[in-house]
């Protein structure tokens, strides 16, 4: 898998630039991304729960509503919400997905077109949009679809509509899936430290009179530092990752390993990766050897999210093992397939090293769950399924061939 190809990465270029020619600005970072906005006239709000700070809600001209995000604290958290973001809608698992996402920056069109418009909203929230725009804390921010999803608020009564939607397996096995997309961006703070509903929302849409639910993963990040802490929670045994933590102390300050400047880096990274997918791969086959024997509590990877969602809802594991295998499985689809593709078309310069880490991980994932084993395990799968009455939402294309059948 190269990093770029550099003729795609010039044909996109070109496109995002002739897209600015036409007043909508080039959008670096992810030259595919379908954001338009019109900010000849805006309305900015905030949200009333959950991350409040630098967070605004803006509908544009054509009524479209975005979320646009600052990070101060932590500039480079803007390229990897948006890979991230991108890479969960890539791998396109069935009813699990993120935002449309992608950066923005200070000096594009659009940037200044937003500035200019924001001050004829004399609103509290759009001054204080006005006054970060004139002087924006960071070099990028992250602009989004906003999504009119629902969030389910955590309840332990039994017949609250929390815990019924939890009770149905089908909504188990989504939750295995996005469980697979975390682990493998090292996004621990939804799923794998504990179980965070804030961070999904449920979308539901109608289509032929067949009502659907699809999970939105919101505020997501990577971080291969994290995917280390994952590890380490998942089977402590593993000794010789003691010494390795998340954040290194400089001066006084608790620093993330990949801010620090290249002549403090403690360790080579790439050393780090080839021992972190070592034991990440092995907890994966044996997570796939359990599978596929049966089992879905013999392996630290199950153990451990079992007993993060147990203090939550009474899970059943096997509904979300197989939704976990089928996220494993997309992945490994995808970077077989259109992984090459995804990067040349994306620029995540800034963030190059963390991203070449994942990849090594993501090859050797790859490499278990090979095109040899996959009919395999599909048909394992669809076994699974039926011992446990899991009848899934048809899609588009399942209604499309039934048509013609």
């Amino acid at each position: 898998m190269t990093f770029y190809s550099p003729g795609k990465r010039n044909q996109a270029d070109r496109k995002a630039n002739s897209a600015g020619r036409r007043g909508i600005g080039k959008f670096p970072g992810v030259a595919q991304c379908m954001l338009y906005p019109d900010f000849s006239s805006v309305k900015v709000s905030k949200p009333t729960q959950g991350k409040t700070g630098k967070v605004f809600f803006i509908k544009d001209a054509k009524g479209q509503e975005f979320v646009l995000k600052f990070d101060p604290i932590n500039p480079k958290s803007a390229y990897r919400e948006t890979f991230s973001s991108n890479f969960i809608k890539a791998v396109g698992m069935t009813e699990v997905t993120a935002p449309e996402t992608r950066l923005f920056k200070p000096g594009s069109r659009e940037y200044g077109q937003l500035k200019t418009f924001v001050a004829l909203d004399h609103g509290p929230e759009a001054r204080e949009l006005l006054q970060l725009l004139l002087k924006p804390p960071t070099d990028v921010a992250i602009l989004q679809e906003r999504v009119e999803g629902v969030p389910l608020t955590y309840d332990q009564s039994p017949d609250s509509e929390f815990q019924k939607f939890w009770a149905d397996p089908n909504n188990q096995l989504k939750l295995g899936r996005m469980a697979a997309m975390d682990l493998m961006l090292g996004n621990w703070d939804r799923l794998w430290a504990s179980f965070n509903e804030g961070n999904m929302l449920l979308k539901e849409t109608e289509d032929n009179k067949v009502r659907k639910t699809t999970m939105v993963g919101i505020d997501q990040f990577f971080s291969f530092m994290n995917l280390e802490r994952i590890i380490r929670a998942l089977d402590k045994k593993r000794d010789h990752f003691a010494p390795w933590t998340c954040s290194t102390k400089v001066g006084r300050d608790d620093v993330s390993y990949f801010d620090l400047p290249e002549e403090q880096h403690p360790a080579d990274l790439m050393e780090r990766a080839n021992g972190v997918s070592e034991s990440f791969l092995a907890i994966i086959m044996e997570t796939l050897t359990d599978f596929m024997g049966g089992g879905s509590l013999g392996n630290p990877l199950m153990r451990h999210l079992g007993n993060i969602l147990i203090a939550s809802f009474e899970p059943n594991l096997g509904a979300i093992s197989i939704g976990f295998m089928e996220g494993c499985m997309a992945i490994a689809k995808w970077c077989d397939e259109k992984a090459e593709e995804f990067f040349s078309r994306n620029d995540f310069d800034a963030i190059h090293m963390e991203i070449e880490a994942l990849k090594g991980t993501w090859r050797q994932v790859a490499g278990v769950i090979n095109i040899g084993v996959r009919d395999e395990i599909a048909t394992k799968l669809t076994e699974e399924k039926k011992k446990l009455s899991i009848v899934e939402e048809p899609t588009r294309m399942d209604k499309f061939k039934r048509l013609f059948s």
